[in-house]
């Protein structure tokens, strides 16, 4: 009997993800740009949900690059309906 132990992913494997993925060079900086602000767990977590299901890197990107505009442009209003949003499409996963 062979036990397979997952590889241990980190924050590196996110980025290269990203840098392999078919993002165009602007999203990819603003992924590189998040990723370095975040966490080794955080970086984790998004990695196996983004390679999980290749949709999850559209609506993630989408969501990240929606939410630095309504901080950027003080939008209460589009962080509200970002946020909305967001909640609906991560409920699938709880």
């Amino acid at each position: 009997m062979s036990i397979k132990l997952k590889e241990k992913k980190s924050k590196s494997d996110l980025k290269a993800f990203i840098k392999n993925s078919l993002l165009n060079d602007k999203d990819k900086k603003v992924w590189n740009y998040f990723i370095n602000k975040i966490d080794e767990k955080l970086a984790i977590f998004l990695f196996e949900v983004i390679t999980e299901d290749k949709k999850n890197l559209l609506f993630l990107t989408s969501n990240l690059i929606s939410k630095l505009n309504a901080i950027s442009s003080k939008d209460n209003n589009s962080w509200s309906k970002i946020i909305k949003e967001e909640k609906k499409y991560l409920a699938k996963y709880s």
